[in-house]
């Protein structure tokens, strides 16, 4: 009898899950029947639809792509060129060419401004003239104008009709001579007559003439020194 109580138990423990899960399957199933369905209507599916939480296709479609590298040939060169100035010698090299350039530009400004009259020394001014006038208005420029043209020096008879003319412009008051004055300085006195704009064009010529030393023919000679009379007769009046 014992035996048999054993088989049993054994029996009863073997039917006991199976008998559950039937049981459970049976609740589930008694569950689903007796919930209620549910209709969404179309309003509430246009509202779930556009509801950030449910915008799969969105995250997927605004992921970022990287960009393509370039890899040709220019855009090696400039990724090089870049890195080059990057580095240490690169900047020393460019800060180097800056200083150089500005240093042009400023030594041309000053030799510009003191390209007067007096800008530079006798000695650079060559061996045509003897002696540094001091007083404009006590030389006869004229004179020595005529010596140089007679002698056929056309670069020393530019400078003294140019002379001639500052001692003109003084005489009528319409500019302040002084050694240490620019050319530049007398045409800006010069801005409300109506002398300024052939005064400058003589003022090239000149400079070109004396300080450039570039030689002077017959014919251009010609032309300046026509021009200067012209300016000094109706400076005269």
């Amino acid at each position: 009898m014992n035996r048999y109580l054993l088989i049993l138990i054994v029996c009863i423990g073997l039917l006991l899950p199976t008998g559950y899960s039937v049981t459970a399957q049976a609740a589930d199933t008694e569950t689903e029947t007796s919930a209620p369905k549910r209709n969404i209507t179309a309003s509430e599916w246009k509202e779930l639809t556009n509801d950030k939480d449910f915008s799969y296709r969105d995250k997927v479609e605004n992921k970022k792509v990287p960009p393509k590298q370039n890899n040709s040939a220019f855009a090696k060169f400039l990724q090089a060129v870049g890195a080059f100035f990057s580095s240490g010698i690169g900047q020393i090299l460019m800060w180097g060419l800056l200083i150089l350039v500005v240093g042009y530009a400023v030594y041309k400004l000053i030799i510009g401004e003191r390209s007067g009259i007096f800008g530079r020394s006798s000695k650079n001014q060559g061996e045509d003239v003897s002696a540094v006038v001091e007083d404009i208005n006590e030389t006869n420029w004229e004179k020595l104008l005529e010596s140089a043209q007679k002698e056929g020096n056309l670069r020393l008879a530019v400078r003294y009709s140019y002379m001639l003319l500052l001692q003109v412009l003084q005489r009528s008051e319409l500019i302040q001579y002084r050694n240490d004055k620019t050319n530049y300085q007398y045409a800006s006195e010069l801005t409300d007559t109506p002398y300024k704009q052939p005064f400058r064009q003589l003022s090239r010529q000149y400079e070109y003439a004396w300080y450039g030393n570039f030689p002077m023919t017959e014919h251009s000679y010609e032309e300046y020194i026509g021009t200067l009379m012209n300016l000094k007769k109706k400076l005269d009046r």
